[in-house]
């Protein structure tokens, strides 16, 4: 994340237009320190005798590196869709054209142009020119209004349609697949010497993009998600059932385990971080179905199962989508099987996959004031000559996060941003649930010995 090519600024914004847009962030102000632990801090200053590293502060510049009036934009939402793609782009919009006076029109320079379906559409020279007008109202609805796609990860392409349309600022809206496309993209970029800033706006529900204190959607998706559990946990109670939820979450359990503690009438929450014995799980879900005859269970997509074959335990693989759903089915007849055999067959058990419905609601308030914060400052930082960067809100402050940190999972052996289960928080939706540890001595020890086996699919 660097100023473009250390060049002059074009022009100096002046006291009139700081009134417009806000304090300018300067050169001495602008810098935040990335954490909030005390113990590390001191370990920079007082053991090294350093400043611990920092993020930039986003926003306004005084000096502007690109024309305000006429520079050349495009943007794309790339990956799945999210609560509050709309609310971005009618947002970058607005600020390029009702804030900075960006000129549109056929004898002007001034240009933006949203690619339909993502990457793709930027392969495929797929866009629709924008305008204030064409984007007022897109925030009302769920979903992306241009569409949203990976693509081939064709950069050559990519390329060539960026030079053809003689883009200076390209904003990405999308999550963790799309931060690798664009920091491939930005390489080029690089490679190529163009004068071409590149900037993203982090997207997702999962809410596990490293350097992201709260991604923007995840509100909006925990929030439906409690709302689809609590509907189920009046289904589930009246007909006497017991219901399995997935919610997102292929690597990280964070609308898992929010929704759960939003509800209140989980029994059971299961996440990709924590592995839980299936047997183990089936007893809990009895001994509640036996007391409250009904129950709800809910597991992130990437809760991984392990249970005994033959005498060796196995790990259920969660690598892809198909696994995944099966899965998901798995744990539903392991918990029927048990009822079953502890008479308890009248418990019907069903199973519920409510990603579709999460993802494509509109966004809540909290998402549309976010979202719309997120594009002033990403815009901001970019005509003020930054790139290669990823906007973040981080701790109390607005940022910019180079965008190998984001990207190759810089300072993380993850490359995303995991629940933390050995924390307050973890514990207090154990509290809520009220269930047990899912692993037991055994398993435990052969974890820790390494003795249990990736299950073999093939």
């Amino acid at each position: 994340m660097v100023p473009r090519a250390n060049a002059e600024p074009l022009r100096e914004q002046g006291d009139q237009q700081q009134d417009v847009i806000g304090r300018f962030r300067s050169k001495e102000q602008d810098r935040k320190c990335i954490t909030d632990d005390n113990d590390i801090i001191k370990f920079y200053v007082e053991t090294l005798k350093m400043i611990p590293p920092s993020f930039v502060e986003a926003g306004p510049r005084k000096n502007l590196y690109f024309e305000r009036e006429n520079v050349r934009v495009a943007l794309l939402t790339s990956g799945g869709i999210a609560p509050g793609l709309n609310t971005v782009v009618e947002s970058i919009v607005e600020r390029h054209v009702g804030v900075y006076g960006l000129r549109i029109g056929p004898l002007e320079r001034g240009l933006i142009l949203g690619f339909e379906d993502g990457f793709l559409g930027l392969e495929e020279n797929r866009y629709q020119e924008l305008n204030p007008e064409k984007v007022r109202g897109w925030c009302r609805f769920g979903a992306s209004k241009l569409g949203a796609g990976r693509g081939s990860q064709d950069v050559k392409k990519w390329l060539e349609t960026l030079k053809q349309h003689d883009i200076d600022i390209l904003y990405v809206i999308g999550g963790n697949g799309t931060l690798t496309g664009a920091w491939k993209l930005a390489e080029a970029i690089e490679q190529e010497q163009m004068n071409l800033s590149i900037a993203i706006v982090p997207k997702t529900m999962d809410n596990d993009i490293l350097w992201v204190w709260q991604s923007f959607g995840f509100s909006s998706a925990f929030d439906r998600a409690t709302e689809i559990i609590n509907i189920l946990h009046t289904e589930s109670e009246s007909n006497r059932r017991v219901c399995v939820i997935q919610l997102f979450g292929a690597k990280s359990g964070h609308v898992a385990a929010n929704a759960a503690l939003a509800s209140g009438d989980v029994d059971a929450v299961l996440l990709p971080e924590e592995d839980f014995e299936v047997e183990l799980v089936c007893r809990h879900v009895k001994q509640r179905v036996a007391s409250f005859r009904h129950a709800i269970v809910v597991m992130g997509e990437g809760a991984r199962g392990i249970e005994k074959r033959n005498g060796r335990w196995f790990r259920w693989r969660a690598d892809t989508r198909e696994q995944r759903d099966n899965n998901f089915h798995r744990l539903q007849n392991s918990i029927k099987n048990t009822l079953q055999q502890g008479g308890l067959e009248r418990y019907q058990v069903f199973g519920n996959q409510p990603q579709h419905v999460i993802r494509s609601v509109v966004p809540n308030s909290h998402d549309q004031v976010y979202c719309r914060r997120l594009a002033d400052m990403i815009v901001d930082s970019c005509l003020g000559g930054y790139t290669n960067f990823m906007i973040s809100s981080w701790l109390t402050e607005y940022v910019l996060v180079p965008l190998a940190f984001a990207a190759k999972g810089t300072l993380s052996k993850h490359g995303f941003k995991t629940f933390p289960t050995g924390g307050v928080f973890w514990r207090t939706v154990l509290r809520s649930t009220g269930q047990p540890s899912f692993l037991s001595h055994e398993v435990q020890h052969a974890l820790n010995n390494g003795s249990v086996r990736e299950e073999d699919l093939g």
